[in-house]
């Protein structure tokens, strides 16, 4: 009995749920447009709003329920059974048979829709109610992309984590002891700007949003903080005046100035990282999606390979937590690659040479975006080669192989359009 009772259980709630799917995709073929970006494709489509499109399945399948109950109902109320079989029966009698059979038929759909009409204003006011949390839930996540891609487009544009290893890199060595004239008033870092508008204000509707996506837009504006913190830090330090400090096991020694500012590059890697991930949560369609994740991997690559050069000659544990990363970057660099390609391809297929596209038409708009992706793709190139010599200087992974976008006949085409 228990089993038999399971499986009408299981098998009623398959249906219920093939039911209400198909009644949504019924509907999203009637609404849907050819922007991947509109916001009523959206709705069908992203993981988001997955507990809002559940609830307005749940309501279609009630509506058809309700419906299927209703006709029963209204024929007793329209004697629609009497008349069907009077009407077999005199059918051929004349046409005023026709006619009083017609008015009942009349009569029982009208009773049928006022019946129905109650659940299915119901169904229509959850339905304008999802529409609107939907809406208002994906402006929230289209801020948090805008402001996160945002931040990230600049310190790539800007090249501050390059920058930041000159710096380090070209630092006097430290003289400790060296008082030979009282140096200058270290420069002062003071921010009061507001960088992270959306954030501030925005931080209760991130409730909304699933655990995994509040984890990586918290951990990017955290990181970010402490890079500040850090700056602020950095800026009351002298590089040549600071005395060394040795690291256990006879390993190089350091000094407070290069602690900070090999912590600040570590936050910014650790930022850029957790600004990829939420872009790749946030950002669900293409081409925007492969772009910025382009433009943040430009200067997390340069992060990565300066800290694995870091900690490894220092033997730290953190070394081998950025080894784990490796495979991770060596896979995203063949679906990267891949996806620039297909986008390619697909833009020039629809756009040949020498043809001007429809500047206001969608799919213009997006060849346009994966011919920007594609420009990028040779300096993320040139910066996943370095940190992949520096790999296999250390002897890390004898089995990596080397993927070089200019060299990956792959991708070929991408500079001279053909292939």
């Amino acid at each position: 009995m228990s089993r038999s009772l399971d499986f009408v259980t299981k098998s009623l709630s398959n249906f219920s749920s093939s039911l209400g799917s198909g009644l949504l995709r019924f509907v999203e073929d009637l609404l849907k447009t050819d922007n991947p970006s509109a916001t009523i494709n959206r709705l069908f489509r992203s993981s988001h709003v997955e507990d809002l499109r559940l609830i307005v399945k749940g309501s279609l399948v009630v509506l058809v329920i309700a419906a299927l109950l209703c006709m029963p109902y209204a024929g007793e109320t329209t004697n629609l059974g009497d008349a069907a079989g009077s009407f077999l029966v005199m059918w051929r009698s004349g046409v005023a048979a026709w006619f009083l059979f017609a008015g009942v038929c009349i009569t029982f759909v009208a009773h049928w829709i006022v019946y129905v009409g109650s659940v299915a204003t119901i169904v229509g006011g959850i339905c304008a109610w999802a529409y609107s949390v939907g809406g208002a839930r994906l402006g929230v996540v289209d801020l948090f992309a805008c402001e996160i891609g945002t931040l990230c487009r600049v310190a790539t544009v800007i090249d501050t984590v390059r920058r930041k290893v000159a710096i380090i890199d070209n630092a006097p060595p430290p003289h400790p002891g060296h008082h030979a004239a009282a140096p200058p008033e270290p420069a002062r870092f003071t921010s009061q700007e507001s960088y992270f508008p959306v954030f501030e204000t925005n931080t209760r509707d991130l409730q909304s949003l699933e655990a995994d996506v509040v984890i990586n837009i918290t951990a990017f504006y955290t990181y970010m903080k402490t890079v500040r913190d850090l700056m602020r830090t950095i800026a009351q330090l002298r590089p040549e005046d600071d005395k060394p400090n040795p690291r256990e096991h006879g390993t190089a020694s350091t000094t407070p100035w290069r602690d900070a500012s090999r912590d600040l590059i570590y936050m910014l890697f650790l930022g850029l990282e957790s600004a990829r991930l939420a872009i790749k949560d946030l950002v669900e369609f293409e081409p925007e999606q492969t772009e910025r994740t382009i433009v943040v991997l430009i200067s997390e690559l340069e992060a990565y390979a300066f800290l694995f050069r870091e900690f490894h000659v220092m033997r730290d544990f953190r070394a081998r937590r950025l080894r784990l990363r490796w495979d991770d970057y060596r896979s995203l660099m063949k679906y990267l690659i891949e996806r620039v390609d297909d986008g390619i391809a697909a833009g020039e297929k629809n756009f040949p040479s020498g043809m001007i596209g429809n500047e206001t038409s969608t799919e213009y708009g997006q060849y346009k975006i994966w011919r920007a992706a594609r420009e990028l793709m040779p300096e993320l190139d040139r910066r996943y080669i370095e940190a992949q010599n520096l790999m296999d200087a250390q002897n890390i992974d004898g089995t990596v192989e080397h993927l070089s976008f200019v060299e990956s006949a792959v991708v070929v085409g991408l500079y001279g359009g053909g292939a």
